[in-house]
């Protein structure tokens, strides 16, 4: 089973597993270029985070952020990307995300300010949502009082915090690969599979 790196673009041991015939599955968040020819087992961002803001939406919110990490990385753009997609298609004003790290080198003002343009944050992990949380406690401001709040990852934070937030299951993904890694070993697949695993919304108070 692997998990390819961001880091290594060109395929190069998918190439070579090909080649010498050995089995193997990927996992992946997004079904990649070479999925034509392997298997893939992978979770459901898109579906999440749609579900995420839509049921910030249906709680009566209209101006929803997005808070992310200062880290660049693909699984933070596609949620992004899904997250403008979600409040495009509910006719709500699409805004730019807001780093996390910006907030916190920010005055109590300034800081009032830049939060209070939202009803309603969602967050690209859990531990981006802690750090918001505590902004918050910082200026007073009320969880889900004044800003409801949401993660994603379903950590032990999480449920430390009473974070709403998305489980992506990976024990449910495990399976999934290792099934279709027998079927590989097996001889029992002739074409590539791709399996894709449903993420659960965790409903908890910060989002009211």
């Amino acid at each position: 089973m692997l998990w390819p790196s961001v880091q290594e673009p060109d395929n190069s041991a998918i190439r070579y597993l090909r080649k010498i015939g050995f089995p193997f599955v990927l996992l992946v968040s997004t079904v990649p270029d070479s999925a034509d020819v392997c298997s893939t087992v992978r979770g459901d961002d898109a579906g999440a985070i749609q579900a995420v803001t839509e049921h910030l939406i249906a709680a009566g919110h209209e101006r929803i952020g997005f808070i992310a990490s200062r880290t660049a990385t693909d699984w933070r753009e596609r949620r992004l990307k899904q997250f403008r997609e979600t409040i495009q298609k509910n006719q709500l004003k699409a805004v730019n995300p807001i780093c996390v790290s910006g907030l916190e080198k920010t005055t109590a003002s300034a800081l009032r300010k830049s939060l209070g343009r939202f009803t309603a944050a969602v967050c690209d992990t859990d531990r981006t949502a802690a750090r918001l949380l505590k902004q918050c406690l910082r200026i007073g401001l009320r969880v889900p009082g004044d800003l409801a709040v949401t993660g994603y990852d379903n950590t032990a934070v999480a449920r430390l915090l009473d974070l709403t937030s998305v489980e992506q299951h990976f024990d449910r993904i495990g399976r999934g690969a290792v099934k279709v890694l027998v079927e590989e070993i097996e001889g029992a697949r002739k074409e590539p599979s791709h399996v894709r695993v449903r993420s659960e919304l965790i409903v908890r108070s910060s989002s009211g």
